[in-house]
C-alpha cells in the first residue's frame, strides 16, 4: 500500500523564511515519489500572521494547502496551528516542520523507508546550522526509551513522521507550549507502538535570534515540570516502575563523577595538599630567580 504525508508547516510573521522552507519540501517530496511512491502535500498553518497577506501569497505561490487561525492566543509557540493542523490531516501520514527550518532531498523518503518496514512513528537525525543555513553541528538521534521520555528528555523529535490515525484523537494541548508532544509520545510507546530513528541527518535545524525555543520561561519550566511529573506517574501506574534509559544512564554516571570531582577538589586533605605544592612551587621559583638574577649580575 502506498503511503501518502502531509507536512504541517505552523508559521507566524515569517514570510521570509517560508520560501526556502517550502522549496526544500518540494524537493524532499518530489524525491519522496520517485523512489517510494509516497505523495505529498504541504499544509501551511498560519497562526493570525499581520503581514498583510505575505505568508497566504507564499503558500499560494508554491501552491501549498493554506489554513488561517483567526485569533492569535498570545503564546510564543505554535501549539494551536499545530493542533489545528494534525486536525485538518488527510493522509495517512504527517509531519510537524518548522517555518525556518529546510529538508535534504532524502528527508521524507528516508523516513517513509522505515514506515514501509512497519514503523509507526519515526524520527531523524539532523544538522544544526547558523541564521546562513551553514551546518554547525551534526546532531544524531539514538533509539527512545520510555524512561528517557517520561523524564522530559527530548529524544523523539517534534516533527516525527507519524501515523495518523493514531494521534488525532488522543489530547494535543496547546496550553503545554513547548511539550505539548511529549505525552503523545509517552502514550504510543505505552501503547506498544513501534519507533523508529533515522542515524543519516536528513534536514536542517536552523539556529537564529527569533528562534522561540532558546530558552524556557519560569512559566514553562513549571509546565514542563509538572507534565513530566504526571508522565511519571503514569508509567508507574501502567508498568509498575520508572525504568532507566540510556540516556538517563549516561546522564547519572556523568553527574556522578561531576560530584565525585567536586568533592575531590573540595575535601580538605585534598586542599592542604594542593597548597602544599603550591608552596613547594613558589619556593622553587624564588630559588629560581635567585640563580638566575646572580648568573646574570655584573
Amino acid at each position: 500500500m502506498t503511503s501518502s504525508l502531509t507536512v504541517i508547516v505552523p508559521t507566524r510573521e515569517r514570510a521570509e523564511f517560508l520560501v526556502p522552507t517550502i522549496t526544500s519540501i518540494l524537493a524532499a517530496a518530489a524525491e519522496a515519489e520517485r523512489t517510494t511512491g509516497t505523495r505529498t502535500e504541504i499544509l501551511v498553518v498560519d497562526d493570525a500572521s499581520e503581514d498583510d497577506g505575505a505568508t497566504r501569497a507564499v503558500a499560494e505561490r508554491f501552491g501549498t494547502r493554506y489554513h488561517r487561525i483567526v485569533e492569535h492566543d498570545g503564546r510564543r509557540d505554535p501549539g494551536v496551528a499545530i493542533a489545528r493542523g494534525v486536525q485538518l490531516v488527510e493522509t495517512s501520514h504527517h509531519l510537524l516542520f518548522g517555518d525556518d527550518d529546510a529538508m535534504l532531498p532524502m528527508h521524507v523518503s528516508t523516513a517513509m523507508s522505515f514506515v514501509s518496514e512497519g514503523a509507526d512513528v519515526v524520527s531523524t537525525s539532523y544538522q544544526l546550522t547558523d541564521p546562513l543555513l551553514r551546518p554547525t553541528r551534526t546532531m544524531v538521534l539514538e533509539p527512545p526509551h520510555i524512561g528517557d521520555l517520561a523524564r522530559g528528555y527530548s529524544v523523539v523529535n517534534d516533527g516525527a513522521v507519524v501515523r495518523t490515525e493514531l494521534v488525532r484523537d488522543l489530547t494535543w494541548d496547546p496550553s503545554l507550549t513547548g511539550i505539548m508532544l511529549l505525552p503523545l509520545w509517552v502514550r504510543l510507546m505505552l501503547d506498544g507502538r513501534t519507533f523508529a530513528v533515522s542515524t543519516t541527518p536528513t534536514w536542517l535545524y536552523r539556529r537564529h535570534e527569533g528562534n522561540i525555543s532558546a530558552e524556557l520561561s519560569e512559566a514553562d519550566q513549571a509546565i514542563r515540570d509538572r507534565v513530566v511529573a504526571d508522565l511519571q506517574a503514569l508509567v508507574v501506574a501502567e508498568l509498575g516502575e520508572l525504568p532507566d534509559g540510556p540516556f538517563h544512564e549516561r546522564r547519572k554516571v556523568k553527574l556522578a563523577n561531576r560530584e565525585a570531582r567536586w568533592k575531590a577538589e573540595n575535601d580538605p586533605a585534598t586542599m592542604a595538599l594542593i597548597e602544599k605544592k603550591r608552596r613547594r612551587s613558589n619556593r622553587i621559583d624564588v630559588r629560581l630567580r635567585r640563580t638566575l638574577s646572580r648568573a646574570i649580575a655584573p
